[in-house]
């Protein structure tokens, strides 16, 4: 996670998206589901991509929360708080009322 988020500070978001895609893949591998969920929407694709995309990846991170119970109940409420932060966030700078307020 942190040689993702350095890419993100440098500015090189394609190599920060392939290890943060690298990072989920291998979490969800290894039944860790939390991790990988973790790693899509924040800081990486959520900052910095098109609102299309960014609201890809916060799906399958949204997503990837349901796929095993291992998750405590509290770590994954938080994380899906953040993953509907973001969302609504990016629905409001597209103009996308729609997503926000379900998102929200």
């Amino acid at each position: 996670m942190q040689k993702a988020m350095t890419w993100v500070r440098d500015g090189k978001f394609a190599d920060a998206d392939k290890l943060f895609q690298e990072i989920a893949e291998t979490a969800h591998a290894k039944e860790q589901d939390f991790a990988g969920s973790a790693g899509l929407p924040t800081p990486g694709p959520s900052i910095r991509q098109t609102t299309n995309a960014a609201l890809k990846y916060l799906q399958s991170a949204e997503e990837s929360l349901g796929h095993r119970s291992a998750i405590s109940k509290s770590d994954k409420d938080e994380e899906l708080s953040r993953i509907l932060r973001n969302r609504t966030v990016r629905a409001a700078h597209a103009g996308n009322p729609a997503i926000g307020r379900t998102s929200l």
